[in-house]
Parts: C-alpha cells; sequence; structure tokens
C-alpha cells in the first residue's frame, strides 16, 4: 500500500494514492488553527486535535460539543451516573432515564461524526433493522437521538466488565471459558446474521461479561455508521486494526464472515492473553492481518488443544472461503472441542430445572405446611409470653367464649353456643391481687415482655441475616477454590515443563501458593483468593518464552492494569493506606529495575499486584 502524505508547508495540490489504486487531487494543505498541524486541503477537521479547520458556510451551524458530568441531566430525560468508557464514537455513560425509570448506556457521538448527514442518515436505516434483534446474547439498542447540535444513542445497560478488562484481569482464560464465551458470541451473531446485520467491528470491548458470566454483544450497526467514511482526507483509517478482517482493511465490502474472523481473533486472544498482530501504526497492522499468517496461539499457551487452536486458525483464514461459513458451523466445531476437555474445565450453564410433576406436588405442599408451622410457631410463642405475665381479676388474659363468639358473629354465621364455652375458674376469696412491688421480679418481667408479632419478626430476621451470610460465605469459599484449583494446574504445568528452578518466578509464586493455602484454611477467602490469583499469574509468566527480564516486563504490564481497572472503579483514592503502600512497593520496583536489580524488581511489583488484586476484589464485592 503506497501512500503519499503531504509534505509539511507544502501548498501545492498533492496526489494521494489510495489503497484500491485510484488517485485523487487535493487542494493546497490547510494549518489547523488550534496546534498548527497541516491538513489536506479538503479537510474538514484536524487529523490530530479534531478542531474545526474552517467556519462552515453560510447557512450551516457549527457544531457543539456537551460537556456533561455526574448528576447532570442530559436532553431533559437521562441523569448521568457516571462515565463508562471512551472509544473512536465518543464518550459512553451510565444514565438513568426519567421518561421510562430505568438505567441504560447513553453514548454521545463525537462531532465530526454527528455532521456527516448521509452517515446519519444511513446509520438511521441500520438501526432499524438493530433494533428488531431480540437476543440474551445482545445487548438492545433503543434509540437515536438529538439534543441541540449533538447526537446520541441509548442502549441497554449491562451491569459488568467488558471483555477486555476481563482478560486484563486474568491475563488468559482457560480453554473451557473461552469457549464458553465463544459460544454465546456465535449465538448473537446467528441470530444478527439471519436478521441481515453484520456487527464490523466486533472486538473484547464490544462484548460485556454480566455478573453471571453471561456474554452479551454491543454496538450492532454503529461499525457501519463509522465505515461510510472509513478513510479520512489524511489516509488514515479509523476502526480497531487489531480485530480488522484482511478485506475490511482493503475497504472492500463485507459479509458474516468478517465477523467470524474478528472473532477468531477475540478468541485467540482469550487464550493466549495478546492479539496475533501488533505494530507501530494502524496501516502497519491491517498489512500483517492481508499478508502475514499468525503464530499458533500454542507457542504462547501450551494448555490450549491442538483442535481448539486448529478452530481458531480456521477462523482467520485469509481469504473469506476459507473460514467458517456462518456462526453455527462455528458453534458446532466449538462444541466437539468442548467435549473433549475434562469435566472440571468445563462450564457448565447455570439453568434452572423445568417443574415436574413431583415439584408442582411439592410446592403445593409447601403451601400448607408453611403458613399451618407458622401459626404453632406463632402459638407457642404467645403462651410462652403469656405464662410470664401476671393474672388480674375480673380481666381475664384470654378472651371468654361468649367474647370469642361474639368476635366470630359473622353474617349467615350463628353465635357460638353457651355449653361450649369454658367455666369460670373459683375466683380468689378476695377478688383481687395484691399489686406487684415497684422493681420486683413480675414488673420486670412484664416490662421485658413483647409481643408474639414482634418476636415473630425478629426471629424471621435473625434467620434471613444468618442465611444471607452464609450464602455469601459460600460464594467467598467457591471462588477461592477456583482460584486454588486453577493456581494448582498452573503450579504442576510449571513442574511439568521444567522451569521451576530456572526463574525467580517459580519462587515467588509457590510461596503466594502457600500463603494463599494457608488463608483458605483460615476461611479468609478474599485474602486467600487475591494471593493465589497473584501465584497463578506468576507460575504462567514463568512459563512464557525468554528470561526473567522479560517475564518481568510482562508482569509489570500486569500490575499496571490493575491499578488502571482500581482507579476506573473507584474515582477517589487519595488517602487510601492500602492503594498508597501498593504504589509505594510499584515504584521501589522500577527503582530497582533501573538499577537491573531482576530479583528485587520482581518482589516489588508482587507486593503490589497482592494489595491491588485484594482491593479490586473488594470493591467488586463491597467487603473489606
Amino acid at each position: 500500500m503506497d501512500t503519499k502524505m503531504p509534505k509539511k508547508g507544502r501548498g501545492k495540490g498533492t496526489t494521494i494514492r489510495m489503497p484500491s489504486g485510484t488517485t485523487r487531487q487535493q487542494g493546497p494543505s490547510v494549518k489547523c488553527p488550534n496546534c498548527r498541524t497541516e491538513n489536506p486541503g479538503d479537510s474538514r477537521f484536524c487529523s490530530n486535535c479534531a478542531g474545526p479547520l474552517k467556519e462552515p458556510a453560510s447557512g450551516t451551524i457549527k457544531s457543539q460539543t456537551f460537556e456533561v458530568s455526574r448528576g447532570d441531566i442530559f436532553a431533559g430525560r437521562y441523569e448521568i451516573i457516571e462515565t463508562l468508557g471512551q472509544g473512536g464514537m465518543g464518550k459512553v455513560f451510565k444514565a438513568y432515564d426519567r421518561k421510562i425509570n430505568e438505567v441504560v448506556a447513553l453514548k454521545l457521538i463525537r462531532p465530526e461524526i454527528g455532521l456527516n448527514e448521509k452517515a446519519i442518515e444511513r446509520f438511521k436505516n441500520e438501526l432499524k433493522i438493530a433494533r428488531k434483534i431480540t437476543h440474551r446474547n445482545i445487548c438492545r439498542m433503543h434509540d437515536l437521538g438529538e439534543e441541540g447540535f449533538t447526537h446520541y444513542i441509548t442502549m441497554e445497560h449491562v451491569a459488568g466488565e467488558d471483555l477486555k478488562r476481563f482478560i486484563r484481569r486474568a491475563g488468559t482464560l482457560s480453554s473451557g471459558k473461552a469457549i464458553d464465551i465463544a459460544k454465546q458470541v456465535c449465538e448473537g451473531l446467528a441470530e444478527a446474521h439471519r436478521q441481515g446485520v453484520i456487527h464490523r467491528d466486533l472486538k473484547p470491548q464490544n462484548i460485556m461479561i454480566d455478573q453471571d458470566g453471561n456474554a452479551k454483544i454491543m454496538d450492532f450497526g454503529i461499525a457501519r455508521f463509522v465505515d461510510t467514511d472509513r478513510m479520512t482526507g489524511s489516509g488514515v483509517m479509523i476502526g480497531t486494526p487489531e480485530y480488522m478482517s484482511p478485506e475490511q482493511a482493503e475497504l472492500k465490502d463485507v459479509d458474516k464472515r468478517a465477523d467470524i474472523y474478528s472473532l477468531g481473533i477475540v478468541l485467540y486472544e482469550m487464550v493466549s492473553g495478546r492479539v496475533p498482530f501488533d505494530g507501530e501504526t494502524p496501516l502497519s497492522i491491517a498489512m500483517k492481518h492481508k499478508t502475514e499468517k499468525p503464530r499458533s496461539v500454542r507457542e504462547w499457551n501450551t494448555q490450549v488443544s491442538a483442535e481448539l487452536a486448529a478452530v481458531i486458525s480456521k477462523c482467520m483464514e485469509k481469504a473469506p472461503g476459507d473460514r467458517f461459513q456462518n456462526a453455527e458451523d462455528l458453534m458446532e466445531d466449538l462444541n466437539m472441542v468442548e467435549q473433549d476437555l475434562s469435566t472440571a474445565e468445563r462450564v457448565v450453564p447455570k439453568k434452572k430445572p423445568a417443574p415436574t410433576k413431583e415439584m408442582a406436588v411439592a410446592f403445593q405442599v409447601k403451601k400448607l405446611i408453611v403458613p399451618a408451622a407458622a401459626l404453632v410457631v406463632f402459638c407457642i410463642v404467645t403462651l410462652a409470653v403469656l405464662k410470664f405475665l401476671p393474672k388480674k381479676s375480673g380481666a381475664p388474659l384470654l378472651p371468654t367464649a361468649t367474647d370469642a363468639s361474639a368476635a366470630l358473629n359473622m353474617p349467615g354465621q350463628g353465635a357460638v353456643p353457651p355449653s361450649a364455652a369454658p367455666k369460670k375458674k373459683q375466683e380468689d376469696k378476695t377478688g383481687t391481687e395484691p399489686a406487684a412491688k415497684p422493681g420486683s421480679k413480675e414488673v420486670k418481667m412484664r416490662e421485658k415482655a413483647v409481643s408474639p408479632a414482634e418476636v415473630a419478626a425478629k426471629k424471621e430476621e435473625s434467620i434471613t441475616v444468618a442465611g444471607a451470610k452464609t450464602g455469601a460465605l459460600e460464594a467467598d469459599m467457591e471462588s477461592a477454590n477456583l482460584a486454588m484449583a486453577r493456581a494448582t494446574a498452573a503450579r504442576a504445568q510449571t513442574q511439568k515443563e521444567g522451569v521451576d528452578k530456572k526463574t525467580v518466578f517459580f519462587g515467588l509464586a509457590d510461596a503466594r501458593f502457600k500463603e494463599g493455602q494457608r488463608y483458605w484454611s483460615q476461611k479468609s477467602y478474599i485474602d486467600a483468593r487475591s494471593v493465589l490469583i497473584i501465584s497463578e499469574k506468576l507460575f504462567r509468566t514463568g512459563m512464557e518464552r525468554g528470561g526473567d527480564e522479560d517475564h518481568l516486563k510482562t508482569f509489570r504490564k500486569y500490575v499496571e492494569n490493575l491499578r488502571g481497572d482500581i482507579e476506573d472503579a473507584k474515582k477517589e483514592l487519595s488517602g487510601d493506606k492500602a492503594f498508597e503502600s501498593a504504589r509505594e512497593s510499584e515504584k521501589q520496583g522500577a527503582a530497582s529495575l533501573a538499577k537491573k536489580d531482576i530479583e528485587n524488581a520482581v518482589k516489588s511489583y508482587v507486593q503490589a499486584s497482592v494489595v491491588y488484586q485484594k482491593i479490586l476484589l473488594s470493591l467488586r464485592t463491597g467487603k473489606k
């Protein structure tokens, strides 16, 4: 691809050769009034700062950008809760829609995109189709609106994190987990493709993982919106080159097989922790997709089976005809690979059992037993309370039969016959009981007495709290058990490959592994999980190619990502002693690295990573 860019200061027309071989004549270059960058003559916005290069012609209106923050009301109905992220299209916010009383995702489109009226109209048509897609693995799009001169999109809000952050946090996913996510994405793609909608920009950032582990694809149709002007005046490609199919890089028409290629790269990244192609510029990455063969994913992760590696390679074939032709074919092969996995590695979807006849009978019996049991408990508690209350002459504690009959005298019912009334007990000779002395045992018992309803409410509350604590403890233990299993498997793999004595990483990983076991035996499951996650990461990092210095670079990036996730989750960190101590350990690691003291550098970064991981888990679980 031969692209001639205009030289700085060139005032004459410049010919730019496009990837298709066609050429177009440019006018004199234009200097940006904001950053002084030279731009081609027909550009409307600066390629560096995106500022307008020329005053709009008469009759047109300048684009305005809305700066919103937490608590602001946008378009008279969307209350901004927090910022979720920022991409090529613009900023995304979590917002509360006052009109429908629901939390949504609000995306404000960049002004330079919003000014393209042809693109806006084309995207409206695409949105009409995308809104028809109703599937559990697709994040629904609601509407495309306009406030002032700012266009915006509202979408379903998914509570969770995108797959990119999920991968950054976990490092690499197990084959079972990666296949489970890929199958869910396949189901969503299959439904969209049946509706004639191609995603065109499938990537981990556009796949949300909710709190139950379900995958949802976002931003259907938006890539088509950007694709209307894929090549800007300065020859810069818009999009995500790391996940782009060769035909997209060549600006050719694409079909559903382009989404298959992108999903293959997502699978590659899930099991290896990296993308197959990287480069200094988007253009260089695009060229690699077109001309270079990716390295086998098994070179990065030896635990990936040959069958799964073959499926990933077939997704990433250069020619569309050599790939899986649809999402259903890919899902069928993923199912076959999954069957060969061990039972422990497979991800079993959580499904509620279908109601059977026996379950229906049991439910009806439960409906009868529970009220009856509650009535028995109520009577026992009532009698127990009344037993300690002093009796008073002429004012019986329990209602007489006559009182009961009057209370039960409903229309159409006869009164209780007098013969059914129990005989009164013989009263005391005096007719009254002596008054209790202040401070006596009887008075204290009377003051402590509570109504049966209060007793029952307190008992129910204590049972509910105990049940919630038990459920939370079981969930923490299950998560810690999973972390223990993954760390144990990584440790065994390290020993099997014989690299345990060749790297400082193994010694530190093993020490953290034993520390995690101690925490687990003490039922400190959050601490155990934090330490074991770092232990697994250390084991796996030590197995990668290269020496300790190369491994340290990888682990250092991992620590930086952990810190970034914390800063994204919690904006106010000043004064947080744990965070500051971890930040100090990270700085000590950088200082040791500068001195080529690899061992101490690794120790410092490991110390920081454990603290960061614990803070991150605490933020996500709401526990300290």
